[in-house]
């Protein structure tokens, strides 16, 4: 029984070591080297397209803020002095870095994947506090 168990794992040890894998031709080389250049463009585009496509979803949220933050400069128009000051310095705050992030984003510069994930994180963090900061004064004024 043993003497079986022996031959066999021989044997299986013989053929798993006699196979080999084929050996890469320079023409198998060059296809899989255009292969990854393909698969390299495409990760490139879709890259590219991602932060195309985010830059215009920013210019929309941009647009909403700039609309709503005069709408809040036109409703403390009506108020009486001391209540248009102290809004009114909220409003200009909220007004730069709303610019301010939208100058970011135009200025972004593509710089690999992993820094573009990391910058529309940070970018998302800050425009959702930014955006609860507009509507937090929106929500004070109304």
């Amino acid at each position: 029984m043993i003497k079986s168990s022996l031959v066999i794992a021989f044997t299986v040890s013989v053929i798993l070591i006699s196979c080999h894998t084929p050996t890469i031709t320079t023409d198998n080389a060059q296809s899989t080297g255009a292969d990854s250049n393909k698969v390299s463009d495409k990760s490139t585009q879709a890259y590219m397209a991602d932060i195309e496509s985010y830059r215009l979803k920013i210019a929309d949220s941009v647009d909403v803020n700039e609309k709503c933050i005069s709408t809040c400069t036109a409703k403390i128009s009506k108020d009486d002095r001391e209540t248009r000051e102290i809004y009114k310095k909220r409003t200009d705050a909220l007004e730069k870095q709303n610019s301010d992030m939208k100058r970011n984003m135009e200025e972004y510069q593509a710089d690999g994947k992993e820094k573009w994930e990391k910058f529309k994180a940070d970018f998302d963090h800050d425009m959702s506090k930014l955006g609860i900061s507009i509507r937090s004064l929106r929500d004070s004024i109304m």
